[in-house]
């Protein structure tokens, strides 16, 4: 759904929206800076974070 509709809402929190987009674009930032800290594909992460909307995009 993200792919065909990326304008589209993917999370709400109160008043709080993020789209499939934004969602998209934070993880992929995230990613950068768990590469640049020396994650490579196929390391396990975890991630620890109070039930908030920034966690999907963690």
């Amino acid at each position: 759904m993200g792919f065909k509709y990326p304008q589209k809402t993917a999370v709400v929190d109160a008043s709080v929206h993020f789209s499939y987009a934004a969602l998209w674009q934070q993880a992929r930032s995230y990613a950068a800076q768990l590469k640049d800290a020396g994650l490579a594909p196929g390391d396990v992460a975890g991630i620890m974070s109070p039930n908030v909307v920034e966690f999907p995009r963690a």
